[in-house]
């Protein structure tokens, strides 16, 4: 393995973690600015909401329009737009008015749209390790988790440091610049080709043009399996505290609340453990059997979100992490694998962005619950029913896949339609 890779995979990892996925993070950052006085008038504490809702919104919607820049400009060019992003949204959080909205939403749009723009080129380095393909992926998606608890890091320092939210959003932009320059330098122009694999283009949907790949029943199955987990996770990021308070008494709801927002940031390091040992590679190597690892991890926290009593949350708050990051793995994985680095951005970019506009309505679905209009189990068993349908798909895809003789091997290519 040559240094030159090595040194790319620890600087990808460095962008993903200082930016990627920041913008999650708004539960910290919230009583930050809510100290700071950011809209703190009466009338602009639902505002100060929307303004993470526009954030949020922003990273999930943009994946396409980023990912068309990326195939036709590059990685270097996608992330130094994504590092100008970065920078200017948090000059606009850090310093703009603190009665403005549309100051502050821009800021945060601006990081919202930055996270992918830095994360989608470093996935393609992942082609420069052959074999360990999967598991840079899957270092990369931890990675990505780690960032996630950039602004409670934030919050840390304000309360032990006293720095101001001027001074946190100064450091925020520093580390731009420093993305942007080390992309300028270091990035290449062209995506990485994918090596070290025995399989031929006829293999993979990589020989095949881009129509051709969306009317691919792959491209299918990994939209409805994308899709339907990520508006799992969503819907449990709502929702955890309205059902924990709906099935324990309020010491015991308030308790399993505070659990599971220590655990979420720590879930990164189960993952981590199986990209050291290999087991993250061994995997992801086979991706039917990963589609089914992933669907009855998914079942089974989800049953459990049934049963009330403490035990079982605490296995959800366990199984949760590990789930989100290895459909996340598998998801970056197959797509490189299967579309090849001429497409991926925007097949890539545009089964995230239906994912992350389906993932938008839980939102509404959890007020819809929280006013009683639709319970809980109802949702949920709904959800169950799609997942034992996904899993029936992805137990026939493992019968029929080949033995695989690389990493990249799932099924032979079938289309919709020629």
């Amino acid at each position: 393995m040559e240094c030159r890779h090595l040194f790319l995979l620890v600087l990808a990892c460095l962008h993903i973690v200082l930016v990627g996925g920041v913008v999650y993070g708004w539960a910290a950052l919230l009583p930050l600015l809510k100290a700071q006085g950011v809209l703190a008038g009466p009338r602009q504490q639902s505002q100060l909401s929307m303004v993470g809702i526009v954030g949020v919104s922003a990273s999930a919607l943009c994946k396409l329009p980023v990912g068309v820049f990326l195939d036709h400009f590059g990685p270097r060019w996608t992330s130094i737009m994504g590092a100008s992003c970065f920078i200017v949204g948090n000059l606009f959080l850090g310093y703009g008015a603190h009665a403005s909205v549309w100051q502050h939403a821009l800021g945060y749009f601006l990081i919202g749209t930055a996270g992918p723009s830095l994360q989608m080129p470093c996935f393609q380095f992942a082609n420069l390790f052959g074999p360990h393909a999967t598991s840079a992926t899957s270092l990369f998606v931890v990675m990505f988790e780690l960032s996630t608890v950039g602004y409670l890091v934030y919050s840390w320092l304000h309360q032990w440091l006293g720095l101001t939210l001027a001074q946190l959003c100064t450091c925020s932009a520093s580390s731009g610049v420093f993305i942007l320059l080390s992309a300028f330098y270091f990035w290449p122009d062209f995506s990485c080709p994918i090596v070290d694999t025995t399989e031929s283009d006829e293999d993979t949907l990589r020989g095949h043009s881009m129509g051709r790949q969306l009317l691919s029943w792959l491209t299918l199955y990994l939209s409805l399996l994308v899709t339907e987990n990520l508006f799992r996770q969503g819907l449990v990021f709502e929702s955890i505290t309205l059902q924990c308070q709906a099935l324990f008494p309020s010491h015991v709801a308030d308790h399993l609340a505070a659990v599971f927002s220590v655990m979420l940031p720590l879930g990164f390091l189960p993952m981590l453990l199986l990209v050291v040992t290999g087991l993250a590679r061994r995997i992801l190597q086979r991706p039917p059997h990963a589609f089914v690892l992933i669907l009855c991890l998914t079942i089974t926290y989800g049953c459990l979100l049934l049963v009330p009593h403490p035990a079982a949350f605490y296995t959800v708050f366990l199984l949760f992490p590990i789930t989100r990051q290895l459909m996340f793995a598998c998801f970056f994985s197959v797509s490189m694998a299967q579309f090849g680095p001429a497409t991926f951005g925007r097949m890539q970019g545009l089964i995230s962005t239906i994912a992350g506009t389906v993932q938008l309505t839980a939102i509404f679905l959890a007020r819809l619950i929280f006013h009683h209009q639709l319970s809980w189990s109802q949702v949920n068993t709904g959800l169950l029913g799609a997942e034992v349908a996904l899993l029936i798909v992805a137990v026939f895809m493992c019968l029929r896949a080949p033995p695989p003789s690389s990493p990249y091997v799932i099924l032979e290519p079938k289309l919709v339609a020629n």
